[in-house]
């Protein structure tokens, strides 16, 4: 892309400096080249310099392969200079080179330079117009004393006459010399005058130009100082920029493991509430199972307790039985003189102490219930028979 670079009519960037009213530009190869002319200034009042023309030299230097701002300051000087630019049209069909001698300032400028060389011009032309007349006057003033001083003569010449007229005439012409001496006078103050009012002009604008150029150069340090305070702004806004972008990925950072440890605390919590709900159904069903079984064991124990008492009602028949049928076995093994064999307990003696254990509200069989009756009269009566 082409790169573009601004001469012009100077400014507070140029202090006291001053352009053709030139915009360049410079292409990828390096060439530079016209992008644009400023009306009323000195390349535009050439009439010959065209966009596109390719600029080759400035005041004999040759330009080609110069950055923009190195052509710029070639071509930037006082106001009032003359700058020689040497230009190349680039049509194939007019391919030629030129140069243009421009003078450096901006349109006001010229135009009011053009306005003093124009006075300058008149005055130097009224001037000789003045001395051209000035010495025909003194020659007809000359012949005019020279005819006065001689007495009239009565000469009958014709060439007399001849004299007189051209005398009259000449003296007609010296009244139109002096008229127009005394208007060319005036032209010539009236020209002083328009001289001095436009050099208190172009004083008041070379003031006014200093104010503005003072003006600029006091934006253009306010500039600068926003600028760099926009800069540190900016780098500053840059810091907090990539400090909250660093607090922002830690915090998402810090979110998304909030959300991993949630997502599995939420994993752990389904885990133990399908356990929960597990051991509530396994509670329910060992709570109805224990319920089974205490009415198993209460129907059970009711059961035992009727048991019981109908053991215990038996019990003394059964001892009574007991006690004969050992009398009896007794008597029989002493009428056969046969040993007598160890005897257990009785089975259903055993049976009642531990069903009354279990029970803990009836009273058991005293150990001694047949055992003294075993011993009292079976262990007598075996020793007895043994002997």
């Amino acid at each position: 892309s082409a790169r573009k670079g601004e001469e012009g009519r100077g400014s507070a960037m140029s202090g006291e400096m001053a352009g053709v009213g030139l915009f360049f530009q410079q292409d990828a190869q390096g060439t530079i080249f016209v992008a644009s002319l400023t009306p009323g200034a000195a390349a535009d009042r050439t009439g010959v310099i065209q966009k596109g023309d390719i600029v080759l030299k400035v005041d004999d230097v040759t330009v080609t392969g110069m950055t923009l701002t190195k052509v710029r300051d070639y071509v930037l000087g006082h106001s009032g200079t003359v700058c020689c630019i040497t230009f190349r049209r680039p049509s194939a069909a007019n391919k030629f080179c030129y140069d243009a001698d421009l003078v450096r300032g901006s349109g006001e400028f010229l135009d009011i330079v053009e306005k003093n060389n124009d006075y300058a011009a008149q005055k130097d032309k009224i001037s000789q117009l003045l001395q051209k007349n000035q010495k025909d006057i003194l020659a007809i003033e000359a012949d005019i004393n020279t005819l006065s001083n001689h007495p009239p003569m009565k000469i009958e010449d014709p060439r007399v006459k001849e004299l007189a007229n051209e005398l009259k005439s000449r003296s007609e012409d010296l009244r139109q010399l002096q008229d127009t001496r005394i208007r060319t006078k005036e032209r010539l103050t009236d020209a002083e005058r328009r001289k001095m009012e436009t050099q208190t002009r172009l004083e008041r604008e070379c003031a006014e130009k200093l104010s503005i150029e003072s003006r600029l150069r006091t934006v253009k340090n306010e500039s600068t100082d926003f600028e760099r305070a926009f800069e540190e702004e900016f780098a500053l806004w840059k810091n907090v920029q990539e400090k909250l972008k660093h607090d922002v990925d830690i915090e998402l950072s810090s979110k998304q493991l909030a959300e991993e440890t949630l997502s599995q605390a939420m994993v752990r919590f389904n885990d133990m509430k399908a356990q929960m709900l597990d051991l509530r159904l396994k509670e329910q069903r060992i709570s109805r199972c224990l319920s089974n079984v205490h009415d198993a064991l209460e129907k059970a124990s009711r059961l035992n307790e009727v048991v019981g008492q109908e053991l215990h009602a038996y019990t003394p028949a059964l001892d009574a039985a007991q006690g004969w049928f050992l009398n009896e076995l007794v008597t029989t093994l002493r009428a056969n003189k046969s040993s007598i064999p160890p005897i257990p307990q009785p089975p259903l003696r055993l049976v009642m102490n531990n069903h009354q254990a279990m029970q803990g509200n009836h009273e058991p069989f005293p150990s001694n219930t047949g055992d003294s009756f075993y011993n009292n009269n079976l262990g007598r009566n075996f020793t007895n028979v043994n002997d």
